[in-house]
């Protein structure tokens, strides 16, 4: 009686994972969500952020998935050098209930003055529940199905690399390289191998020494080494001084999204997308939903201007002509 178990709980898992070859969750802000989808970016700017996500799939329909997601990571001293990163997860699909941590850390270096790499891992922990008491019982008087939930514990790692300057990036990440196998009663489940590839361009334009228009386009690929399947999210947002975007995105054979957003003095920032599925499952729900919240934690450094570096030599030669006693010590 337990194949009835799994007929019953695992019938999204088995959508996403065998239909779509994902095991893990789609985030349609995936620029704001880099972390999550690549270890290398943590450490990448020189602040401290910390994000909160939760994403509705298939509104209205009966047990559709639920993700949650939550972050804090920077650089040391806000360096740029050196980057840690913590990420919690938590998602419900049907019967099946997911939640992990991970732990980051990554390191950048310079490549010319302007471009720079950075390379990421991340090692972390995850639990699988099935919860078998909210399962329909097929033969009455099955008592394997009352009262009990089964749940079982995965080691899991990430990696990535990530180029990066001030108008284009390109990131190649890997998620559950480990393959572990989950031992769950009567199954053969493993964290199948994902790939990604994201890449953007800013093109930025306007009138002024300050330029306060940005156009992004902007692409993720999923892929996964199970039937080659492959899927696309491509993007195109626009964003008026820094602080208020709109985009709109097409994944590629399941959903047209549309994206906005707003970012309040460089420190708190909230976005929300709505997806329009493309496909038969838009008879059974009116959309999913999306909501990101970030707020920055440390302040950014800025760095000097021509004139405020050039006073600053006038002040430190002017110092040195009135101090030579000083100067001689030093020598």
């Amino acid at each position: 009686m337990k194949k009835y178990i799994y007929i019953l709980s695992l019938c999204f898992f088995v959508s996403v994972t065998e239909m779509k070859a994902q095991q893990l969750g789609i985030f349609t802000n995936y620029l704001m969500n880099d972390y999550y989808y690549n270890p290398a970016v943590v450490g990448a700017k020189d602040v401290a952020i910390a994000n909160l996500s939760y994403r509705n799939q298939w509104a209205g329909f009966t047990d559709a998935p639920v993700s949650y997601l939550g972050s804090v990571y920077g650089s040391i001293k806000n360096k740029r050098k050196v980057g840690l990163g913590g990420t919690f997860i938590a998602d419900k699909s049907g019967l099946i209930q997911r939640t992990g941590g991970y732990f980051t850390y990554a390191y950048h270096f310079d490549l010319t003055k302007k471009l720079r790499l950075g390379l990421g891992l991340s090692a972390g922990f995850l639990q699988y529940r099935i919860r078998m008491y909210d399962a329909r019982i097929i033969d009455n008087g099955d008592n394997v199905l009352e009262g009990n939930v089964v749940s079982s514990n995965a080691f899991d790692a990430n990696s990535g690399v990530y180029l990066y300057h001030e108008n284009f990036f390109v990131g190649l990440s890997g998620k559950q390289l480990l393959n572990y196998k989950v031992p769950l009663p009567n199954a053969n489940s493993r964290l199948k191998p994902h790939l990604y590839l994201m890449a953007g361009y800013n093109f930025k334009f306007g009138s002024g020494k300050e330029k306060k228009n940005e156009i992004q386009p902007s692409i993720l690929l999923r892929s996964t080494n199970k039937n080659n399947t492959t899927q696309a999210d491509v993007t195109l947002k626009y964003t008026y001084n820094k602080g208020l975007w709109l985009g709109l995105t097409y994944r590629t054979e399941s959903a047209a999204c549309v994206l906005v957003g707003f970012n309040y003095k460089n420190k708190f920032n909230v976005a929300y997308a709505y997806d329009y599925s493309l496909n038969k499952i838009n008879q059974y729900s009116t959309g999913s939903h999306e909501l990101w919240l970030s707020y920055t934690i440390t302040k950014k450094q800025r760095s000097l201007t021509e004139e405020e570096l050039e006073l600053d030599n006038s002040v430190q030669q002017l110092y040195k002509q009135n101090n030579p006693k000083n100067e001689d010590e030093k020598k």
